[in-house]
């Protein structure tokens, strides 16, 4: 992996995952080793986080298109970006649905808020 302590940085990590729920797991694991190659400064909750939000945007990826997906990490020298794309032209929306579900927070997890141009 390159010596992320220089200025260079290094060249983004990108992978398909198969339409397949059980995939999820080797993404997210490729995802935490490059992550964790580049040495990138990050707490041992931060890279929690890494790999809770990379796990979602993936498994919804897969889920909800039934084809393969795209990952793409990326190290900025200021923050880590996982990039996920599917084939599916729509853009996913948030759902809003009960405390009890055990579904339908993954947009909420990696929305910013507020949205970009609007108030608290």
């Amino acid at each position: 992996m390159p010596d992320i302590t220089s200025d260079a940085k290094p060249p983004p990590f990108g992978f398909q995952v198969p339409p397949l729920l059980a995939a999820v797991s080797d993404a997210r694991r490729q995802v935490m080793t490059v992550v964790r190659g580049w040495d990138v400064p990050l707490s041992e909750d931060a890279l929690g986080d890494l790999e809770l939000l990379s796990t979602e945007l993936i498994t919804n990826a897969v889920r909800y298109t039934q084809a393969p997906c795209s990952v793409v990490v990326r190290w900025t020298g200021v923050r880590v970006r996982v990039e996920v794309t599917d084939v599916d032209p729509v853009r996913p929306q948030p759902r809003h649905g009960s405390l009890e579900a055990e579904g339908g927070r993954g947009l909420l997890l990696v929305n910013p808020w507020p949205p970009h141009g609007e108030a608290p």
